[in-house]
Parts: structure tokens; sequence; C-alpha cells
């Protein structure tokens, strides 16, 4: 396949942005939102161009696999405020996966309620 002109890489900026995305997007019961919705959301605000709902869901998939990868390494230990923002934001994002290591248990009660509240006030 060739390679077609354009930014096909991802940025800081939309990894934040998809996440805060689901986030905001998730319903009460932690249900996220459909890709085409996703794709709908953030079409036209991401960095990287004429991304699909395809890419949207392979870069959804990377970002659990690497918030998986930091929960078993014991939290972000490098790459500093990045990581970090990454970290916080996909324990909003995939409290399920948070659940399965209580080391990394802290704030949980925080972010459910926080979830919870937020969604209510909607």
């Amino acid at each position: 396949m060739a390679h077609v002109a354009g930014n096909d890489s991802w940025s800081f900026a939309d990894e934040v942005m998809i996440l805060e995305a689901i986030v905001d997007m998730s319903d009460l019961e932690g249900r996220h939102p459909s890709l085409m919705d996703l794709h709908l959301e953030l079409h036209g605000r991401l960095m990287r161009e004429n991304a699909s709902p395809f890419d949207l869901a392979k870069k959804k998939h990377n970002l659990k696999t690497k918030f998986r990868r930091t929960l078993e390494d014991g939290g972000p230990q490098q790459g500093g405020e990045r990581n970090q923002k990454l970290f916080e934001l996909s324990k909003k994002v995939w409290p399920d996966i948070l659940e399965m290591y209580p080391h990394a248990y802290d704030g949980m009660t925080t972010i459910l309620h926080d979830r919870i509240g937020c969604n209510v006030n909607q």
C-alpha cells in the first residue's frame, strides 16, 4: 500500500483528546462510545489527518495495551508529565483494568465517584 502524504502519526495532544472524549462520552455504566460516535466527535479536531474509525480503534487498543503494561510495571516510571497525563486519563477510561492491579488502586474510589457525579449532573 502506498504511503499517502500527510500526517499519519499520533501526537500527544491527539492521544489526550481521544482519551478525554472517551471519558466524556461514556455513559453511567462506563460503556464507551461506539467507534463511529467517537470518530464523529473527533473528526477535524485531531492533528492526525484523515483518521478513520479503524485508526481510532487501533489507537484505542494501543493506549489500552500501554496502560496495562504501565500497571504491570508499577505505574508510570519515566516520560514525565506526558506519561502521567495519559496514565491518569487511562485510569478513568479503563477502571476495570485498574482493579486488576491493587498496587495501583489508590484514587480509584475518587475516579468512580467523579465519573458518576459528572454523568449524573449532565
